[in-house]
């Protein structure tokens, strides 16, 4: 793709403001082709870009949602950010979600070798996002060791208190099993569905909550706070 004519293209084009879709996964962006995108977003409206797969840094990012912050019409924007380099850290991650001003719908990070400290503290930094409404992840820090364990739980406990919020709408928290799942680390969240004023959508794909995990997520399925529309527990280890 020759990113750089297709978005001088879509600049000029008088249809701009209506574009909803543009997908650049795998697209293998250069530094130019990066500059013209935040072009293109400082001049529409609600856009959903996918730069998956395109090993970025979160200097990248910040530069493409550097254009939504200078549009004086962007109000939602869904953001694929899957399978690029965010080892920066949670607080390059916030600084660019930040530049955009609040108007990021949907971001997706999943595989973007955040550690759990960097989750923790992203988390805590997303609950300023009051446009917020879903969220994509993985985890691929699961060992056993205790120090990990001790952060698991707190970057859970940040993620609970995000949700609390009632903003988010979606969520979904990938795994690959056996290694990487949450497992019992999921069990705050489950216990909580009924709390969760704003949550519509869950996938917890691959993290072998089991069955007490699923007895948890019965019980909350049946409270009446519960808004929960869709629920995807693939490879749960349910029995």
């Amino acid at each position: 793709v020759d990113v750089l004519k297709l978005v001088a293209s879509l600049v000029r084009s008088s249809t701009l403001p209506s574009l909803l879709h543009l997908s650049l996964a795998r697209s293998s962006l250069s530094s130019s082709d990066i500059d013209a995108l935040s072009t293109l977003l400082s001049a529409s409206e609600k856009v959903s870009i996918n730069l998956s797969d395109n090993g970025l840094s979160t200097d990248a990012l910040t530069t493409v949602l550097s254009g939504a912050a200078r549009s004086s019409r962007s109000s939602n924007l869904d953001v694929d950010f899957s399978y690029n380099d965010c080892s920066g850290g949670a607080a390059q991650v916030l600084h660019a979600v930040n530049v955009a001003r609040n108007v990021i719908r949907c971001l997706n990070l999943r595989l973007t070798k955040l550690s759990l400290s960097d989750k923790h503290e992203l988390f805590i930094g997303l609950k300023k996002q009051k446009q917020l409404r879903q969220l994509v992840l993985s985890f691929e820090s699961a060992n056993p060791k205790r120090s990990v364990d001790k952060q698991l739980k707190l970057t859970m406990t940040a993620l609970h208190e995000l949700l609390l919020g009632g903003i988010v709408e979606k969520l979904a928290i990938y795994s690959n099993p056996p290694k990487y799942a949450l497992t019992h680390h999921l069990y705050l969240l489950l216990s909580n569905l009924s709390n969760y004023s704003s949550l519509r959508y869950l996938d917890i794909y691959g993290n072998l909550i089991g069955d007490e995990g699923a007895v948890l997520l019965g019980e909350q399925l049946g409270e009446s706070g519960c808004v929960l529309e869709t629920l995807h527990i693939d490879r749960n280890d349910i029995s």
